[in-house]
């Protein structure tokens, strides 16, 4: 799965595309740890160009949040698609993770 990844001063954007899934397992934590190891510590993750999450998908997610809080970090998440959003509410995990409508929004925090 391609992951642009866009700084912006101190925050770095990553932007995956594709579906988050079992076929991708690790993709996305493997970034968010090369960031972190990098310095960064104002990760935001938009997922726009993710048109669905299965439940490892959803794991790499929290895999992200546990990673940047661990090195004194903070993630967002913006632009998630109604079909993930609604997976992390089934599944409570709304509650865990900033969430917004744009990049800029994330970025003005």
């Amino acid at each position: 799965m391609p992951i642009d990844e866009r700084p912006y001063g101190d925050v770095t954007v990553l932007a995956p595309a594709g579906p988050l899934v079992v076929e991708r397992f690790g993709e996305l934590k493997q970034a968010v740890q090369r960031l972190v190891d990098a310095g960064d510590r104002r990760v935001v993750i938009t997922l726009e160009r993710v048109p669905y999450a299965d439940s490892i998908g959803v794991s790499e997610l929290i895999r992200a949040h546990m990673i940047v809080p661990a090195h004194g970090g903070h993630l967002t998440l913006a632009r998630v698609p109604d079909r993930v959003l609604e997976l992390l509410r089934i599944t409570g995990l709304l509650a865990i993770f900033e969430i917004v409508e744009s990049e800029r929004d994330a970025l003005d925090r």
